[in-house]
C-alpha cells in the first residue's frame, strides 16, 4: 500500500516514520525536495526514536510539492500534515486535488482546525472522502487518533478509514466531533494550562507540580511542566488562542489568559525541548528548572512528601480519594486541580464527545493517562466532585447523556486478559478462560517477578492440564516479567543455603522443561528479562508487543542465566558459529533491547516468533496463534559438540570485543563461566547442571553480592 504524507514537520516526519516502521512505502512530501529530506533527517536524529532500527527508513522516499505532484497519482492514502494554518492547508488542497485518484483516502492532521471549512471549497467527490486524522505525537508511541467526519463526509469513507486505521495502523481511533481542539486539546490543552495557573497562584515550582501531577496521578513521568516542554509553549499557545476565539462562552476559557510563565517564555524564544529551554533547561549533564516569579533557571531540588511517598504504595483508585485530605499545600493544590479539571470534564463532554468512555479513553491513550476524567471521578466519588453521587461506570454499564446506563461495549480484537473469566487465583498468577478452549497462565506478581514457588505451581498445572490444551503465558502486570526475585538469592546467599539456591533454579529449569512440553504462545508486553525471557523462549512461539524489550541482564548483577536461558540460546545457534558467537556477546554485555523488533537483531527470538502490528491486540492475538501457528520444537538430544579449533577461535573473538568494549575484569570473569555452558557441557542435562553451579559459585564471590546488593538499593547497576 503506498501512503503520501504532506507536510515534513515534526508531526508529517513523526507520521510517515510509524507507516515506515509498519513497512508500508511513504512518500514524504514538502515545499521542494531538500526541505523534506531535512524533516527526515530531523525525525531520524530527534529522541526518543520515531523508528524502531534506522534501516526502516528505507521505506521513505522524499519529494517536491513544487515538482512532483505527479508521484502523488497513485496514492491509496493522502494523508496531509502541512503548518497548522487555514490558508497554507487550503492552498495546498488547492494544488493536489487534480492528482488525487478517485479511491485515495484523503485526510488532514490538524490539532484544532475546523475541518468543516477546510473541506467547504473542494470538488465533491472528495468532500466526501475528507475527514480529519489527529494523530498524536510521537505517533509511534502514542496509539490515539481523533477522527473527526465533516458534514460531507461519507459514512462509508469513514468506515473505511477507521478499519484502515485498527487494522493497519495499529491505533485506537475514537470518533470526535469538530469543535475546537475537538476532545484532546480542548480539554487536554486546558489541564496543562490549568496546572501551570496553579503553580504560579500556589507558589508551587515547576518540580514540585510536576512529582505531584505524574505517576502519583495515574500520568507519565512527563507530568506538567515536561510535557509543556516536549509539546512546544509556541505550539500550546497556539492551540489556546484558536479555543479562545472559538468559544467565547466557556466559563473556564480564563485559564488560557490567566497564565503568565508561557507568555514570558515565549518572548525569550525558549519555548521548550526544540529550543533546549523551556521550563526545563539542559547545561551539559545538568538539568536546571524555570522560577515561575523570576523567569531565570534554578538547579534542581527534587521534592519528597511522606504522606505522599506512602500513597504511591496503593493503587490509583485507593490513592485518588486520598490525594484531596493531604494536610498540607500540596493537598491544597490537589483540590484545585482534581477538582476543576474534572467538573471542566463534566462541564464539556456532550459538546465535544459521544460518550464518557469515548472521552476517557481520549485521555487514556493520547496523553496517557491511565484513567479518564469520569473514571477518576468515581474513584474519588462523584459526590466529592459534582452535585450528583451517580457513579459513571457500574459493572458492565455506563452512564449516557441521558442519565441512563447502557451496556459497555468492548470489541473483542482489544480484550485485556482481566476481561476474560478467571478460572483459579493462586499466588502470583491467574489462570483465565479464554475464546475456543484456550486457556491463560497470568502472571499477577509486581513486573511478572518470579520465584521458585510460583515456579513449582505453574509447573504443577501445566503438568495436570490434558493433552492438546491450548495456553497463552501472559502477564496482568506493568511487564511480562523483570526476571526473579533477586531477594531470594541474596538472602539464601548471605546465610548459605546454597541447596535452597540450587531447588529454586531447578525449579525455574522444570518450569522452562514444562512450558516446552505444552502448546504454549508467550504474549509479551513490557520488559521481558531473565528469567522472563527463559520462560518466554521456552514457549512454542513468543508474540510480542512492538515496544517490548528483552535481554538477559544478569551480569550486571554478577550471575548468568539459569533458568535454561544460557543453554537454550546455545543450543539455538549451535549450527551457526556467527550467530552463537553473537548471541553469547549479547549475555554477556547484558544487553536489553530498545523494543521488540531489536529482539531480532539480538536472538532473542526467532524467525518463527511475532510482532504485532497492533499492541492493544496482544490476548486476542495470542489465541490466534495458540490454535493455528506451526508448533516449534526443540531437539534437545541434538547437542552439537565443537572441535578445540572453533572453540578457540570463538573465545579468542569474544575476548578481543571485551577488550574493544572496556568490559570490567568482573564481567569477564563471568563470561569465561557463560562459555564453559557453551563448550564444555556435552548435553542438554549438563548445561543446565552447569548453570545452575556456576550461578552458585558466583552467589559465593562478594563483587556478585555488592552488584545484587546495589541493584536492589538504587535500581541501578553496579559496574565493579
Amino acid at each position: 500500500m503506498k501512503i503520501s504524507v504532506i507536510g515534513a514537520g515534526t508531526m508529517g516526519a513523526g507520521i510517515a516514520a510509524h507507516l515506515a516502521n509498519l513497512d508500508f512505502e511513504v512518500k514524504l512530501f514538502d515545499i521542494d525536495t531538500k526541505a523534506a529530506k531535512k524533516g527526515l533527517a530531523n525525525m531520524m536524529a530527534a529522541k526518543p526514536a520515531h523508528l524502531y532500527a534506522p534501516d526502516k527508513a528505507k521505506n521513505i522516499s522524499c519529494y517536491s510539492l513544487i515538482e512532483d505532484l505527479n508521484e502523488l497519482s497513485d496514492a491509496d492514502w493522502i494523508c496531509e500534515a502541512v503548518f497548522e494554518k487555514f490558508e497554507v492547508k487550503t492552498d495546498v488542497y488547492r494544488r493536489i486535488a487534480p492528482y488525487i485518484s478517485s479511491t485515495c483516502m484523503f485526510s488532514t492532521n490538524t490539532s484544532g482546525l475546523e475541518i468543516n471549512l477546510l473541506a467547504e471549497k473542494m470538488p465533491h467527490d472528495l468532500k466526501k472522502r475528507f475527514m480529519g486524522v489527529h494523530f498524536f505525537n510521537p505517533p509511534r508511541y502514542l496509539k490515539l487518533i481523533e477522527l473527526i467526519p465533516t458534514q460531507f463526509t461519507s459514512r462509508i469513507e469513514i468506515d473505511k478509514m477507521t478499519r484502515f486505521l485498527e487494522k493497519k495502523v495499529g491505533r485506537r481511533v475514537v470518533l470526535a466531533k469538530d469543535t475546537p481542539g475537538f476532545i484532546a486539546n480542548r480539554f487536554g490543552m486546558w489541564s496543562m494550562y490549568r496546572a501551570v495557573e496553579l503553580a504560579e497562584n500556589l507558589m508551587l515550582s515547576v518540580e514540585e507540580v510536576d512529582y505531584l501531577t505524574g505517576p502519583l496521578i495515574g500520568r507519565p513521568k512527563s507530568a506538567s511542566f515536561r510535557l509543556n516542554d516536549i509539546v512546544g509553549l509556541d505550539i500550546m499557545e497556539d492551540i489556546a488562542q484558536n479555543i479562545i476565539s472559538r468559544c467565547p462562552k466557556d466559563p473556564y476559557i480564563e485559564t488560557f489568559n490567566n497564565v503568565k510563565s508561557i507568555k514570558a517564555l515565549i518572548e525569550k524564544g525558549w519555548i521548550g525541548n526544540k529550543k533546549k529551554a523551556g521550563y526545563y533547561k539542559k547545561r551539559g549533564e545538568d538539568l536546571y528548572y524555570l522560577d515561575l516569579k523570576r523567569i531565570r533557571y534554578k538547579s534542581i531540588e527534587k521534592p519528597t512528601h511522606k504522606d505522599i511517598q506512602l500513597l504511591l504504595k496503593l493503587t490509583l483508585k485507593d490513592r485518588m480519594p486520598r490525594l484531596l485530605e493531604i494536610d498540607h499545600r500540596y493537598g491544597e493544590f490537589f483540590k484545585e486541580y482534581l477538582t476543576s479539571s474534572l467538573k471542566y470534564a463534566n462541564y464539556l463532554k456532550e459538546e465535544i464527545s459521544h460518550s464518557i468512555s469515548d472521552f476517557d479513553e481520549i485521555m487514556q491513550w493520547g496523553f496517557g493517562w491511565e484513567a479518564g476524567p469520569f473514571q477518576m471521578i468515581d474513584m474519588i466519588g462523584p459526590g466529592k466532585i459534582l452535585a450528583s453521587n451517580k457513579l459513571f461506570y457500574q459493572h458492565q454499564t455506563i452512564l449516557n447523556f441521558s442519565g441512563k446506563y447502557v451496556p459497555k461495549t468492548t470489541k473483542d480484537d482489544y480484550k485485556t486478559i482481566d476481561e476474560y473469566p478467571l478460572i483459579k487465583k493462586s499466588l502470583g498468577f491467574n489462570i483465565r478462560e479464554l475464546d475456543s478452549g484456550v486457556k491463560a497462565i497470568a502472571l499477577t506478581s509486581k513486573m511478572g517477578v518470579l520465584n521458585p514457588d510460583m515456579c513449582k505451581r505453574l509447573r504443577e498445572v501445566l503438568e495436570v492440564s490434558p493433552v492438546g490444551c491450548k495456553w497463552v503465558l501472559c502477564s496482568e502486570s506493568q511487564a511480562f516479567s523483570a526476571g526473579f526475585n533477586l531477594e531470594f538469592f541474596l538472602t539464601n546467599a548471605k546465610e548459605k543455603k546454597w541447596s535452597v539456591i540450587n531447588n529454586g533454579l531447578k525449579e525455574l529449569q522444570k518450569l522452562s522443561m514444562a512450558l516446552q512440553k505444552k502448546r504454549v504462545v508467550a504474549a509479551v508486553h513490557g520488559y521481558c528479562l531473565g528469567a522472563g525471557l527463559e520462560i518466554a523462549s521456552a514457549c512454542h512461539k513468543i508474540l510480542l508487543h512492538p515496544e517490548a524489550k528483552l535481554g538477559f541482564p544478569e551480569i550486571n548483577v554478577g550471575l548468568l542465566p539459569a533458568g535454561a536461558g544460557t543453554s537454550r540460546m546455545r543450543i539455538w545457534y549451535q549450527s551457526d558459529i556467527t550467530k552463537l558467537k553473537s548471541i553469547a556477546l549479547q549475555i554477556i554485555r547484558g544487553a536489553i533491547t530498545k523494543n521488540g523488533y531489536d529482539g531480532y537483531g539480538a536472538g532473542y527470538i526467532r524467525k518463527t516468533d511475532t510482532i504485532l502490528t497492533h499492541p492493544d491486540t496482544l490476548i486476542s492475538e495470542a489465541i490466534y496463534h495458540s490454535l493455528h501457528s506451526d508448533y516449534y520444537d526443540l531437539d534437545l538430544k541434538n547437542w552439537e559438540n565443537f572441535q578445540k579449533k572453533e572453540i578457540s577461535n570463538i573465545k579468542n573473538d569474544i575476548e578481543e570485543v571485551c577488550e574493544k568494549e572496556d568490559i570490567s575484569p568482573y564481567s569477564i570473569e563471568i563470561s569465561d563461566k557463560i562459555l564453559q555452558i557453551f563448550f564444555d557441557a556435552h548435553s542438554w542435562d549438563e548445561a543446565l547442571s552447569l548453570e545452575r553451579e556456576l550461578f552458585i559459585q558466583l552467589l559465593q564471590n562478594s563483587k556478585s553480592i555488592d552488584r545484587i546488593y546495589h541493584m536492589l538499593r538504587t535500581g541501578k547497576y553496579l559496574n565493579n
